[in-house]
């Protein structure tokens, strides 16, 4: 008797730790999120409103796309079976290429370095998607889309189809017509209403390229804005230990404000140092012909 105790007991252990390993997360992918990478608007409908699912074994590293629809493929880079990740910090990192035949039979490359980041629970986070296409054209799309780990509902899909900006969060166990219900479709059609105002108000400079400065200091207060796309919800990642922050750590605009122009430029960022890299350059320049100026 005590054999098969131990016995069920072990079984249910080993069922309770392979659930465990497994962790479920869906990336809604917004109107907006298209609109900010500059995708052409012919491809809106091949993806506007639908929903990224993946599941990560995180005893064998590796990430499953199983998602519904077949086209987001595309947006994923996984295209059959699963990849391998590598953890930094709380981000779950992997690689790719992928070969997609398009129309008239012509060959469209991509390749993938992606990054889904999620919370400590991994119950909400984002996928960033840095994708290069070559092929037909020669294009680079910089992707983030909003991830969770419940799915999204129908009415869901349906904002982030039309913008994506503020999604709603709807208790579908709710009765259709309660107040709760038609106060939250009030506040969804003013966040359509206000959605543009919205993008506005995320930029830290409304028109970065025509600017001007006429301070060293300004200048560099630019280029820190240039790193994160003049997007306040945008960040990097940190590859070591440096200043005050931590390996793996994401770093914000607001966390680097401050630092002089030899710690910013020294940034030991995982992903977009060829970016820091062609910044300093660039920074260099205008520093040189602001100061012939003055």
């Amino acid at each position: 008797m005590k054999k098969i105790f131990l016995t069920t007991f072990l079984y249910i252990l080993f069922l309770s730790t392979s659930h465990s390993e497994i962790i479920n997360i869906f990336c809604i992918v917004g109107k907006n999120n298209l609109e900010k990478a500059k995708l052409d608007k012919s491809d809106f409908s091949r993806f506007a409103g639908k929903v990224i699912k993946f599941q990560i074994n995180t005893d064998k590293n590796l990430i499953f796309d199983i998602s519904n629809d077949d086209e987001l493929t595309v947006l994923s880079g996984i295209n059959e079976g699963s990849i391998s990740y590598e953890r930094i910090g709380n981000g779950f990192n992997y690689t790719n290429k992928l070969e997609v035949i398009g129309e008239g039979q012509k060959k469209i490359n991509y390749r993938y370095e992606n990054t889904l980041s999620l919370n400590d629970n991994y119950t909400d986070g984002f996928l960033f998607a840095k994708i290069d296409q070559t092929g037909i054209s020669f294009k680079k799309f910089d992707f983030s889309f909003m991830c969770r780990s419940r799915d999204y509902s129908a009415e869901e899909r349906n904002i982030a189809k039309r913008a994506g900006a503020l999604l709603p969060i709807i208790n579908l166990d709710e009765p259709s017509g309660s107040e709760k219900i038609k106060k939250k479709r009030n506040k969804e059609k003013l966040n359509l209403a206000e959605y543009d105002q919205k993008k506005k108000d995320e930029n830290l400079i409304a028109d970065l390229e025509n600017y001007k400065f006429n301070s060293i200091e300004g200048l560099l207060y630019k280029y820190k804005i240039k790193l994160f796309d003049n997007d306040l919800r945008n960040y990097v990642w940190l590859k070591r230990n440096y200043h005050n922050f931590k390996s793996g750590q994401q770093i914000f605009f607001k966390d680097i404000e401050q630092l002089n122009e030899k710690r910013f430029f020294s940034l030991p960022l995982h992903k977009s140092k060829d970016k820091l890299k062609k910044l300093k350059k660039d920074f260099l320049k205008e520093k040189k012909i602001l100061k012939t100026q003055g």
